[in-house]
């Protein structure tokens, strides 16, 4: 049995430290480190001057996403692909539930929900082509309850929501392969 969670920070989440990274190369290497440092401190990240500065620097500086969907998918279909060449694997897939607004803006919404939505259409189709179960993502934002302190965790609410889900659509593929 494989079960695989297409997380959504891969292509949601606009990081800060990534874009110096990418776009300054070596000379942006050091505000990056500090800036991923800084962002390991959970005593930190809950605090909100940490999450107003965090936006206010990915407003003016910007941010990149890790993946394009194209990419992200590409990886979870070789994944798949990879699992399934042994006849007795079953999979599960689910795609991204939550994405993540890290500019905190109209725009920043648009591109994230955007970006959601391509990726979970690209995965769904890659698990058609490979005849595996996919749960589709949810595609929302179900407020403050379902993040933890940090804005861009899961809380124990959506983990128990979503575990249940997971757990019954492992079930019924598991299930399911024994009968055929």
């Amino acid at each position: 049995m494989v079960f695989v969670h297409v997380t959504s920070i891969w292509r949601t989440y606009e990081s800060m430290p990534l874009r110096l990274e990418r776009r300054l190369g070596r000379f942006g290497e050091p505000f990056a480190s500090a800036g991923l440092r800084l962002g390991d401190r959970p005593w930190l990240v809950e605090r909100r001057s940490f999450k107003i500065a965090r936006r206010a620097a990915v407003r003016v500086v910007g941010g990149d996403p890790h993946f394009t969907p194209e990419q992200a998918s590409e990886v979870v279909a070789e994944v798949i692909r990879r699992a399934v060449s042994r006849e007795s694997t079953v999979a599960v897939v689910r795609g991204p539930a939550q994405f993540h607004n890290s500019a905190g803006t109209a725009a920043g919404y648009k591109r994230a929900q955007e970006r959601l939505a391509s990726l979970d259409s690209l995965t769904a189709a890659a698990c058609r082509r490979l005849h595996v179960r996919y749960i589709p993502a949810g595609g929302k934002n179900a407020g403050p309850s379902f993040r933890t302190n940090d804005d861009l965790h899961d809380s124990e609410q959506a983990h128990s929501i979503m575990g249940q889900l997971e757990g019954q659509a492992i079930a019924e593929e598991w299930l399911a392969a024994r009968t055929r």
